[in-house]
Parts: structure tokens; C-alpha cells; sequence
């Protein structure tokens, strides 16, 4: 299973197009290195970065809904919880079954399956949102 952001796939915040390009790299190649059975220390490593990038990314998209007020922030905050808990839930079953089948359909199923829909719908709207209120001008200094 190949997964790869797309240009569908933009929000047009170049900064936030740009982190979820790199989460998208990051986790297509966690799915390959577990469908492939690399060693342990990439898979743990990629967990790492995922882990903190995660962290990273969703600062920078509450950041934006911060600043600009954006009416859905706790509803888009929540959503952002469960794919993070699911990231830990994906790294804990790794850690006591190792890369198995049920792992990376686990992958599949609720982070890339999420990232996908997460981005089309939910931060397609915070990206209106922010086009509205900064007139096109979007920089997430806003």
C-alpha cells in the first residue's frame, strides 16, 4: 500500500501544506518499513518522529484557530486527540507484537484512513475559515 499526500490535498496554508506533506511521507514510510519487516530501530524511529511531529503540527493548525477565533476549535482539538491516541495505540501494539499484518492494517484503517478524511473535511474548513478572515493572506502568524 502506497501512501502519499496528493494536491487534492492542499488547504492553501503553504505551512501547514508542508507539514501535512511531511506527515504523509512520514507515515507512508512507517507503513513500508512494517509491510516490509525493516529493523526495529527504523520502525521505533519513525514512532519518534511521528510522535513529536504530530505534536508540532497540530500547535501550528490550534495556533491559527486561536488567533483567528475560529468557531469549531474544540471540535477540530478533539479530532486531533483521537488521531494522536491512535498513533499511541498503533506504537503500543507495536511494541508488544512487533510489525505484524493486524498492525499494518491498524495503520490503514485508523491513521492513514483519518489523516485522509481529517484533512479533506475538517481542515478543508478551517482553511475557509482562515481564507475569509485574512482575505487570502494566510500565514499562521495570521
Amino acid at each position: 500500500m502506497t501512501f502519499e499526500w496528493t494536491p487534492d490535498l492542499a488547504v492553501g496554508v503553504e505551512e501547514i501544506d508542508m507539514q501535512h506533506r511531511e506527515l504523509f511521507k512520514r507515515i507512508g514510510t512507517l507503513v513500508s518499513a512494517i509491510n516490509e519487516g525493516r529493523g526495529a530501530d527504523e520502525v521505533q524511529g519513525l514512532f519518534d518522529f511521528l510522535g513529536d511531529y504530530i505534536g508540532s503540527h497540530f500547535t501550528t493548525e490550534v495556533k491559527c484557530m486561536h488567533i483567528l477565533s475560529y468557531p469549531k476549535m474544540a471540535d477540530h482539538r478533539a479530532q486531533h486527540d483521537i488521531f494522536v491516541r491512535a498513533v499511541k495505540d498503533a506504537k503500543r501494539e507495536y511494541d508488544k507484537d512487533g510489525a505484524s499484518d493486524a498492525l499494518a492494517e491498524t495503520l490503514k484503517t485508523h491513521i492513514c484512513d483519518w489523516l485522509v478524511n481529517h484533512v479533506k473535511e475538517v481542515d478543508m474548513q478551517l482553511a475557509a475559515f482562515l481564507k475569509e478572515r485574512t482575505g487570502g493572506k494566510l500565514t499562521t502568524s495570521a
